[in-house]
């Protein structure tokens, strides 16, 4: 087979993946705590063409890894209280009806008919203690949350609050060990390192901002750029496919 056929081929497969990466960062421009990802290439193996080394061929390109970006997307003001904006480092901590804590950049909480503070999929924020439930859930009349956890409820006919908890924030040794789930969640692996768990502000955890949400960091701009030079690499590559078949074809024809 002509070494650029396949050169070609690899690089119709790695471009397929980069504009699979750019098509989601687009689809979640409005998704909150979404971070943005790019494919990484590398080259695939040299061989020689000379017998020596510095006159090595590539054989093509390979997608090497998924990087994702963790920087902080813009905090957008909302009218709930239990919206929650992490304002630096750190993951919330949330617990499904299993048991299985998943952690998560998403601060759209809000607290469900038996008082505990749960986010959109129904699994329970978790605190510094464990789950956060209000004691009543009848006379609650509001919600104050600080930008170090703490949650005070307070009831018709009182002017004092009562605390509720800390919201807990989790840190990791390498973010970009992380495994991405579906519906805004991440799951700990062996490159990401384990949890360490604490209230924010606390051991490099960033603060809270109640009424706040953080936004996607997608940026359209960019990823508009990055499709169109995606685009024009896969169309480059179809041409060298082109090409080296339109050069097998002749080589076939000399043999006629």
């Amino acid at each position: 087979m002509i070494k650029s056929l396949f050169s070609g081929i690899t690089a119709l497969q790695a471009n397929t993946q980069a504009m699979g990466a750019i098509g989601d960062n687009i689809a979640n421009v409005g998704t909150t705590g979404f971070k943005s990802s790019r494919m990484d290439f590398a080259n695939l193996l040299s061989q020689s063409v000379g017998g020596y080394t510095g006159q090595e061929v590539g054989s093509g390109v390979t997608v090497q890894k998924l990087s994702r970006d963790w920087t902080q997307g813009s905090i957008q003001a909302t009218s709930n209280a239990t919206d929650l904006a992490i304002n630096g480092n750190g993951f919330f901590v949330v617990m499904d009806e299993n048991g299985n804590e998943y952690y998560t950049r998403a601060g759209t909480f809000h607290f469900d008919k038996d008082g505990f503070l749960v986010d959109n999929n129904g699994y329970k924020v978790q605190g510094v203690d464990g789950d956060l439930q209000l004691t009543d859930t009848t006379g609650t009349t509001s919600i104050s949350i600080s930008s170090a956890g703490i949650i005070t409820s307070f009831t018709t006919g009182s002017t004092a609050g009562t605390e509720v908890g800390t919201i807990a924030l989790a840190t990791f040794p390498c973010n970009w060990g992380l495994a991405a789930m579906d519906r805004n969640l991440y799951t700990t692996t062996d490159a990401s390192g384990d949890a360490a768990v604490g209230a924010p502000g606390s051991a490099g955890k960033g603060v809270l901002s109640s009424y706040s949400l953080e936004s996607s960091n997608v940026d359209l701009a960019s990823e508009f750029g990055k499709m169109i030079t995606t685009q024009r690499s896969f169309q480059a590559a179809a041409k060298v496919i082109t090409a080296s078949d339109e050069v097998l074809q002749q080589l076939l024809s000399i043999k006629r």
